[in-house]
């Protein structure tokens, strides 16, 4: 590494974060290729169950998301990192209900959406916002923040479909 001049650094560092992009997309599509298989078979990616979930969530994530609107200029406390999750999972129980619903989810709105997810931390909400919940609503909250990766691959077979459907 020391013969390396600054320019080959600099080839070298873009191999491996491309490297590293490719095995993520790797990774996650091949997973997403089994979802993708059943949701062209007639399979819903979001049970009733689910949708259900989504709905209660949502509308206490649009509630943190008022708070956090008003908060975010008065202190210094995490609230725009807060504000920006809450964002990110208030688009993805959309486009998850919709999907229930069997709604079109375009294929921009999917990676725009899977993009944004890569960015944003739920411990500034949780620091911010979980304390102030019953236990019960907590371990609501909790066991969706531990669906985050099981959605992802959701995600990405819905990826997949709208672009063997051409949406």
């Amino acid at each position: 590494m020391e013969s390396l001049t600054e320019e080959d650094m600099r080839m070298e560092s873009a191999f491996v974060a491309y490297c590293n992009i490719g095995i993520g997309a790797y990774y996650h599509f091949s997973t997403a290729q089994k979802w993708s298989e059943e949701i062209l078979a007639g399979s819903k990616a979001v049970s009733y169950s689910d949708f259900m979930a989504l709905q209660r969530l949502s509308e206490l994530l649009r509630i943190a998301g008022e708070r956090c609107d008003l908060m975010k200029d008065e202190t210094d406390l995490p609230y725009v990192e807060a504000g920006r999750y809450i964002e990110c999972m208030l688009d993805e129980c959309s486009i998850l209900m919709r999907t229930h619903l069997s709604k079109i989810v375009t294929m921009d709105e999917l990676c725009y959406h899977l993009d944004f997810r890569e960015y944003v931390d739920v411990d500034a909400f949780n620091k911010l916002f979980l304390p102030d919940y019953a236990p019960e609503v907590r371990r609501e909250i909790i066991a969706f923040q531990n669906k985050f990766a099981a959605r992802g691959d959701i995600l990405y077979a819905l990826l997949i479909v709208s672009a063997k459907m051409q949406l």
